[in-house]
């Protein structure tokens, strides 16, 4: 099978288990706003967004070396995944214990300390989960990853709207997610047993060290995205409202539930990428590169307009009433969406290239911004000053992994990938904009149908784009 098709295959498979699993997670997110309201939602996010930021500390960056490192030399596997599953699990609840002391002293953070409990247990389970789906991806055995995926956000949603239907609240949630995870290790395990190696305790010392030291590099990459991503809950849940954190989380949703675009494509790309450098094919990676960003712009600017301009209906539609003052968050928050796709493709391509010591600089210098303009942004506007921080976040990042991925050979033509679904975007925008009395789903309709016919008037859609879409059409 050639690359393409393997990467089209990969990327077919994985979209599906994206779209499967996101849209289990919105109408979670949707049903949790219903039943537990601005505050009840808040503190849910509130607790997930203080354990992630912790977990960063026994992160190390491991999983994204054994990604590349697996895709390069598969019969490694059980020495990656057994010494990285023990030595992340000890250290995940030293970390954990260090994050409860921290948290009693944060008076919001006391006030939910049973849920911040749950939390832990509930991402200790979703380590193993997301190891096995490593080895699942590292090994293009995608199938696997989109079963497992469809079990936990699928039983999710099931259990959780169940657990909330019946009035047993946040406590009663956070326990039924728990037992999903539980599900959904069993599933992982036995995929790993069955088809790849049978995972298992390691405790090799000196192995771990060379671990360690290889992946420090990915480490201060994740901390860095971690703390940009993350931190703007805490200290919005710190500094105003429960409240207030629950419109900046549910309008956050809506932009976290479109990440998964980058995410499947960069994920189906990435082992390619990494083989073409391994092997000295500069020239093919570069063409790889150029037209997975003009892929990832096409379909994150017309999003960023349409969002934008929808904003407004979007929020009460989907949350209800008590989440309208979430619709200017969002109209200021789509914007990030851009970024954030075109980012991610930037940052892989600085791992695939052994360059990752770069996309940790630009990640760096990206928190310390973004720290910055909350502690400036948030006492003056509230939730809106965080959703401005955010935003100014992503475009510093963005124009940081320019500069880098073009000092290393990697320079993308700009103008010749992007204007033609620019101009295409502007003009849906515009035709959206003269309808906005109409009903929501119609506008989405006519924006969609406006901006892929303006880009094929314009020629942007190749004779690739075309077999590919004939090929999605057929399956």
């Amino acid at each position: 099978m050639s690359v393409a098709k393997k990467i089209a295959k990969n990327t077919g498979i994985l979209f599906t288990s994206e779209v499967v699993s996101n849209i289990f997670s919105f109408f979670l997110v949707i049903v949790i706003s219903h039943y537990l309201g601005d505050s009840g939602f808040g503190k849910y996010t509130f607790a997930f967004a203080f354990v992630n930021i912790a977990l960063i500390f026994s992160h190390l960056g491991m999983r994204t070396y054994v990604f590349r490192e697996i895709s390069k030399h598969p019969d490694q596997t059980k020495k990656f995944l057994d010494n990285v599953f023990t030595l992340r699990f000890f250290l995940t609840w030293i970390v954990y214990g260090v994050a409860l002391l921290i948290a009693f002293t944060i008076p919001e953070a006391r006030e939910i300390i049973i849920i911040l409990v749950l939390a832990m247990i509930h991402e200790q389970l979703y380590l193993f989960v997301r190891l096995a789906n490593t080895v699942f991806n590292a090994h293009e055995r995608n199938r696997f990853v989109l079963t497992s995926r469809t079990l936990l956000k699928s039983l999710g949603l099931v259990i959780g709207a169940s657990v909330l239907f019946l009035g047993y609240g946040l406590i009663g949630l956070m326990l039924g997610l728990i037992a999903v995870q539980v599900v959904v290790c069993g599933y992982c395990y036995s995929v790993l047993k069955r088809n790849f190696v049978t995972p298992s305790l390691s405790f090799d010392f000196g192995y771990w060290k060379k671990l360690v030291n290889a992946s420090l590099p990915f480490w201060f990459t994740f901390l860095f995205q971690r703390i940009y991503y993350r931190i703007d809950t805490i200290m919005l849940g710190s500094m105003t409202t429960f409240s207030a954190t629950g419109l900046y989380g549910a309008s956050f949703s809506v932009v976290n539930a479109l990440s998964f675009i980058p995410a499947v494509i960069i994920t189906a790309s990435f082992p390619s990428m990494s083989r073409m450098f391994h092997t000295d094919n500069k020239e093919k990676l570069s063409f790889l590169y150029h037209k997975v960003f003009s892929y990832l712009f096409t379909i994150g600017f017309p999003a960023v307009i349409g969002l934008s301009l929808l904003a407004g209906k979007i929020m009460p539609l989907v949350f209800g009433a008590e989440f309208v003052g979430a619709g200017p968050l969002l109209r200021v928050l789509s914007w990030s969406i851009l970024f954030i796709f075109l980012t991610h493709l930037l940052g892989y391509l600085l791992n695939a290239i052994d360059q990752q010591k770069k996309f940790t600089i630009a990640t760096a210098i990206t928190a310390f911004a973004n720290v910055g303009l909350n502690l400036l942004l948030i006492p003056r506007f509230g939730a809106l000053g965080a959703a401005y921080a955010t935003v100014s976040t992503y475009v510093v990042l963005f124009f940081s992994l320019l500069y880098f991925t073009s000092r290393h050979g990697y320079s993308l033509p700009l103008f010749r990938l992007v204007w033609r679904p620019l101009v295409a975007g502007l003009v849906m925008g515009w035709v959206v904009a003269r309808m906005m009395e109409m009903h929501l789903f119609v506008g989405v309709l006519v924006g969609v149908f406006s901006f892929f016919g303006i880009l094929f008037l314009l020629g942007g859609l190749g004779a690739d784009e075309k077999r590919l879409l004939k090929s999605f059409v057929k399956k």
